[in-house]
Order: C-alpha cells, then structure tokens, then sequence
C-alpha cells in the first residue's frame, strides 16, 4: 500500500514537470509578440509612408506621387524623375532603413485594383511563408479607379 502511495506522487511529480517544460522552456509568448509586432509594423508603416512629403518632388506626399504614376505621369521631381521612378527610390530607401536594417522581411506593391502588373513592387527577401499585410485604398479621383498599395511584413 505505501508502495502504491509513492508511485502516486513520483507520477503526479513527473506530470507537473511535464507541464513545466511545456509552458515554460517552450513558451510561446515569443510568438504572439512576434505577430503582434509584424501587424503594428504592416498597419503603421503604408500610412505613414504615404503622408511622407518628398521636397525635391514640390514638396508632393508619396501619396500624391503613386496617384500620379498610376494616372498621368506628368509630375517631374526637381533631379528629373517621373512619379513612378522618384517614389520606387524613395519608398525603397525607406523602407530599406527602417525595415531592412532590422532583418524585417517585406514586400511592398502598389497596383491599380482589377490590373496585374503593379506600379511598385519592392521586396526585401520575399515571404515565403507567413505574412501580416495590410491594404490601403487611394483614390485616383478623377479616375475612377483605385489603387491598392500593400506592405506584407513576413
């Protein structure tokens, strides 16, 4: 009977080790901060991007200069590049310095919605697998198409 008493507690002991390792060497919270962060960056990186003023374009936002490169291409930035080429360079140093730098994989494209080949396509890496992304809307007013720019962060 004491025998059975002992093997009991050494196998209630071993359980609660068991449930030790798995919630505490194995922790996932690791993870959970790792998506969250992933979505913050998708969601707040496209927004801030796009109000960015350029001043050798006048002063245009990235905005303003991906609306032009899908429309008209008539804005000349003061070094003599288009809209599409000015916001490709500085979009990509940007998010070169604040995402690259920090081994943060992306991709970021801009694409009128309904066409397939994208205004801007910028990636550092690819993801492969999973991603956070987000999609922002920008009205091509007086068009009426939309142009959807998108920040995968893998």
């Amino acid at each position: 009977m004491e025998i059975l008493g002992l093997v009991i507690i050494v196998v209630l002991i071993s359980l609660g080790l068991l449930f030790y390792i798995k919630f505490a060497v194995f922790n996932s919270s690791s993870d959970v901060q790792n998506f969250y962060s992933r979505t913050r960056i998708a969601v707040n990186t496209p927004n801030t991007l796009l109000a960015t003023t350029v001043p050798e374009c006048s002063k245009k936002t990235i905005q303003e200069l991906l609306r032009d490169c899908a429309t008209s291409e008539v804005l000349v930035c003061t070094n003599g590049e288009g809209s599409c080429k000015a916001s490709n360079r500085i979009i990509k140093s940007i998010l070169d310095k604040s995402l690259k730098e920090r081994h943060i994989k992306y991709e970021f494209t801009a694409t009128i919605k309904g066409v397939p080949k994208p205004k801007v396509n910028i990636t550092n890496q690819g993801c492969p697998r999973e991603r956070e992304s987000e999609t922002f809307p920008v009205r091509l007013y007086p068009d009426p198409r939309t142009l959807l720019v998108r920040l995968n962060v893998c």
